[in-house]
């Protein structure tokens, strides 16, 4: 009788251990919460300042690290400022319920060097504007600030008035509007970094019809 309950309690013992090996994986995917990818473009300088600051991609919200838990962040931002770290550019596939260890184990990190130092100081900070497909951005687009709602979106207002007044004029002369696409830029960029970074093309005929409507 004794020897039957042993192997009993020995078969019951087997099956959990079985099921909790099985069922681990789902918990810690629960755990863990949604998955989601950061992309860190290639001239991007992205210290603890920017990991800090929640992150607009022209006008919609960028994926960032604001998803993860704010102990979480704030352990990273400590600890890159620390060690005078940037995230080296990548695509990174995170957790909303990473802990420190886990980002450090999945983020790849270098040392900022002078000229990166150099550049955010005087670049100043980046941000990011997106143009739809079916968007006409010709110079009065860029030369009015935007709103949704009543929020300000992030726009041209985002570098020098002298630069951006430049740029409209030179939008205006040649009858240009900026090519759809999603366009990295710097505060403190000046007209000719601008060209080298936006696309331009002329305005269709179509397009300036349903531009006068």
């Amino acid at each position: 009788m004794k020897k039957a309950i042993l192997i009993i309690a020995l078969v019951v013992g087997l099956m959990v251990i079985a099921a909790a090996i099985f069922i681990y994986p789902y918990i810690r995917q629960i755990e863990l919460g949604k998955s989601f990818c950061i992309v860190i473009d290639e001239d991007e300088v992205v210290d603890y300042n920017a990991v800090d600051q929640d992150q607009m991609c022209g006008r919609v919200h960028r994926m960032w690290f604001d998803m993860i838990r704010e102990t979480e962040r704030d352990e990273l931002v400590r600890y890159m400022k620390e060690n005078n770290y940037i995230i080296a550019p990548g695509c990174y596939h995170l957790r909303q319920g990473y802990k420190f260890d886990d980002l450090l184990k999945e983020l790849k990190f270098k040392v900022i060097t002078q000229k990166e130092k150099s550049d955010r100081t005087e670049l100043g900070k980046s941000f990011y504007i997106r143009i739809k497909e079916d968007e006409v951005i010709d110079y009065y687009a860029v030369d009015q600030d935007q709103y949704i709602n009543g929020i300000p979106l992030i726009w041209f207002d985002g570098i020098g008035e002298t630069e951006r007044e430049k740029l409209v004029s030179y939008m205006k002369e040649n009858n240009y509007k900026i090519v759809p696409g999603r366009y990295h830029l710097r505060q403190g960029y000046k007209f000719d970094d601008l060209l080298k970074e936006l696309k331009f093309e002329v305005i269709t005929q179509t397009e300036e019809s349903d531009r006068e409507v």
